[in-house]
């Protein structure tokens, strides 16, 4: 088996399996850590985004200068995997463990030669696609002209004091609808721990990962081997049906992928400092911005600031919250429809009958109120205080830029990031000037290095050889702030690092030897010529003879040629 990391981040893979007969993709990965080179879209010509000096003159007018940093003023673009060392016409399968996964399918499957056959799960499927919707429809509200490549130039972006970290030629627009549309239609739905039969007598099923509805966990199977693969993970998921282990049990092999970001925050703090800075800020009187994806944890967010302004009680409560997205309203709705992918107490109470989420219930009393945008009726009916769930985190696209920007000169408002992958200290830059006060409690749901050290791996799943991203093994080398930190290291007895886009043959402990079973065809034990045993008269003995087939890893004994021949004559 030979496998590629194909990703540079260990929080987003993408891995490329090769077995003998079959080539499999798992999870595709896209980079929207790009977007921090381009300034936010706002739709208030007047903002002060739409006013900034030209470092570089009127020859690249679109070189925006704030502060100490310079932005491109143009449609922000995304870091997809480079595909040139991957001929994706000889991969047979795909699978997407989550909705991240999926949304960046479309850059994998269209236009790469790719004849192969994608599986996910429905839920996967269905709350991937308003993620793509959604980015989609905050891609096409952006309107400018052809910016050229030319800031795309080393001698030009390596100038910048925030130059980017990766090859800006790398990067891509955004796919349309029609392509979003044509990707998803290649995909093939499957059910948790139903096996599915690849070719080259490779078996694969999905686990349940805990992560967000749907998302998945993998097990290989081939005639010899087991091999399990982990991505994003969670144990502490209040909504999504419960991690199951039993299958990555004492596998030969183990891909480790997708740990926490955070260990230096507590889930249960960030849920309680969340709570109490709305709180506080309503009590103010001022609003809350909270930037967030219409799918994964905003329905615990909604049900968490729900219940804090509940228990505050006072004034507050008639505070409203606004749930703002092009796609709000399905996001909702799917939520409550998916119960044989909820926790077991969700789902429970769908079947009592009471909603498995508590944001139905507050959409029908008036205190949750959902939008498509922001300029058309919401600006009329909004009222403050309030609290806003609008995206995107990146705080570049869609209407939480501009609401940043109107509410952000008086500091009784709030800005409260929660996206792991997005944290302040990378999206805020063009916002560092405004008054509102700005926090950074991340939701961080999935597995923590610690657990994973601790009990996870040696006494629980106990794999004969684990396969980790570098990142997470103390040879890696970078200048990041977590090089080398205890606390980011996966500390095992066998471990093998996957460094970046490098090959990695796995030699697998085989419980058997190695055997093929053959097949023997019918007209083959036809023409056996049993005889008896001198030590035992009821076994009876013959010897075999004939041509051995053998396709697709499948080996048939047929009778010999020259048998056939001595017939006709």
């Amino acid at each position: 088996m030979q496998l590629t990391s194909l990703s540079w981040h260990a929080h987003k893979p993408c891995i490329l399996i090769r077995f003998q007969s079959a080539t499999i993709l798992v999870d595709c990965a896209v980079d929207f850590s790009s977007y921090n080179l381009f300034l936010p879209y706002v739709y208030d010509e007047r903002s002060r985004l739409k006013n900034l000096p030209l470092p570089y003159g009127d020859d690249l007018p679109y070189l925006k200068q704030l502060n100490d940093n310079v932005f491109v003023d143009g449609v922000p673009e995304v870091h997809p995997v480079p595909l040139e060392a991957v001929c994706m016409n000889t991969v047979d399968y795909i699978l997407v463990s989550n909705w991240h996964s999926l949304v960046a399918l479309p850059f994998y499957t269209e236009n790469s030669g790719f004849k192969g056959v994608v599986y996910s799960t429905e839920p996967v499927v269905q709350f991937g696609r308003l993620m793509m919707l959604e980015l989609i429809d905050y891609h096409d509200r952006i309107v400018f002209d052809d910016d050229g490549k030319k800031w795309k130039d080393p001698s030009v972006y390596c100038t910048f004091s925030n130059a980017p970290l990766r090859n800006p030629l790398e990067w891509k627009h955004f796919y349309s609808r029609q392509t979003m549309e044509e990707a998803l239609s290649r995909i093939t739905t499957v059910s948790f721990n139903q096996p599915v039969y690849l070719e080259g007598n490779v078996v694969v099923t999905a686990c349940p990962s805990g992560y967000s509805i749907g998302s998945a966990n993998w097990v290989f199977k081939t005639e010899y081997e087991r091999i399990g693969y982990l991505a994003s993970s969670s144990v502490r998921s209040t909504h999504s049906r419960s991690i199951e282990w039993e299958k990555l049990h004492d596998a030969d092999a183990l891909i480790l992928t997708s740990l926490g970001r955070n260990p230096e925050f507590s889930l249960e703090g960030a849920i309680i400092e969340v709570a109490q800075t709305v709180v506080d800020t309503l009590k103010r009187g001022g609003n809350v911005l909270m930037p967030v994806n219409p799918v994964g944890s905003v329905y615990d967010l909604i049900d968490v600031v729900s219940r804090s302004i509940d228990n505050a009680g006072g004034s507050i409560l008639e505070s409203r919250m606004y749930f703002i997205s092009p796609v709000a309203k399905g996001a909702l709705a799917y939520s409550n429809v998916n119960a044989e992918w909820l926790a077991e107490a969700r789902q429970n109470a769908v079947y009592v009958p009471e909603e498995p989420f508590c944001h139905m219930g507050l959409v029908r009393n008036g205190r949750l109120k959902l939008y498509e945008n922001i300029y058309e009726s919401f600006c009329r009916d909004y009222k403050t205080p309030c609290v806003v769930f609008t995206g995107h985190p990146s705080l570049r696209i869609g209407d939480a830029p501009h609401l940043l920007e109107m509410w952000g000169n008086d500091s009784k408002n709030a800005l409260v990031m929660t996206d792991p992958d997005y944290p302040l200290n990378e999206v805020y830059a063009p916002f560092e000037d405004l008054a509102i006060r700005a926090f950074y409690y991340p939701i961080e749901t999935r597995l923590e290095f610690s657990h994973v050290n601790s009990s996870l791996l040696p006494v629980e799943l106990k794999p004969k050889n684990l396969i980790i991203p570098e990142a997470y093994s103390m040879s890696h080398s970078s200048k990041s702030p977590t090089h080398n930190r205890i606390e980011f290291v996966v500390q095992y007895n066998s471990i093998t690092p996957m460094r970046y886009d490098e090959p990695l043959s796995i030699s697998l402990p085989s419980k058997k030897l190695r055997k093929r079973k053959i097949k023997i065809n019918p007209d083959v034990i036809k023409r056996l010529e049993l005889r008896g045993n001198h030590t035992n008269p009821e076994v009876g003995i013959a010897s075999l003879s004939g041509y051995l087939c053998a396709y697709d890893e499948a080996y048939e004994l047929h009778v010999s040629f020259s048998f056939l021949y001595w017939e006709l004559d």
